[in-house]
């Protein structure tokens, strides 16, 4: 700001900016300076930014590791609740967005209901057909297992396997990060 508040006046003085060979120099030493000086306080910042969310980063996988491999065996249970209190959204806003989810998950999943099919309470025809361009009357053409179970045989089964290789990362980021440490310190040293 003074930078430019001197060039302001100067200029006013001057009437114009005129540059000499006399001034070329210590003008190019000033700017590049403050260049300088902008850049570091940036990298700086960005330094100290980048430290503090490297370290959330390395917790949450700590976290997330640990929580997938104690809660395996609740995958199930979360599922169908999530799938159950989808369904009672969908009856009370009859929101189009929520049932094209709901149904996207039971074809992908070849499902109904978050437990079993009667979840839906008497909709089973409309929203448990196998093909679900069209209502199916007979059981047979309908999705009987419900999507917790259909989830956790998908999923839930390698829920150990991504805790595992999320605290493996986490590892191999913490002894990096040592190391880099151990390295900058010992550039300081000498």
């Amino acid at each position: 700001m003074c930078m430019g508040f001197g060039g302001f006046i100067y200029y006013k003085l001057n009437g114009g900016i005129i540059i000499t060979s006399v001034h070329a120099l210590p003008i190019f030493i000033i700017v590049l300076g403050v260049l300088l000086f902008s850049v570091s306080v940036f990298g700086f910042l960005g330094a100290v930014f980048f430290a503090f969310l490297l370290i959330m980063v390395i917790l949450t996988e700590i976290v997330a590791g640990i929580i997938s491999i104690v809660y395996e065996d609740m995958t199930a249970e979360t599922f169908s609740q999530f799938f159950i209190d989808s369904i009672h959204l969908w009856e009370s806003t009859k929101s189009e967005a929520v049932l094209r989810s709901l149904r996207g998950i039971q074809d992908w999943l070849h499902c109904c209901g978050g437990n079993k099919s009667a979840d839906w309470k008497g909709n089973q025809v409309q929203f448990c057909c196998k093909n679900s361009s069209s209502n199916c009357q007979a059981v047979a053409d309908q999705y009987q297992v419900g999507c917790g179970v259909r989830f956790q045989e998908k999923v839930g089964d390698e829920a150990v396997g991504v805790g595992i290789t999320l605290l493996i990362i986490c590892l191999i980021e913490i002894i990096s990060a040592f190391f880099a440490f151990n390295l900058a310190k010992a550039g300081r040293s000498q």
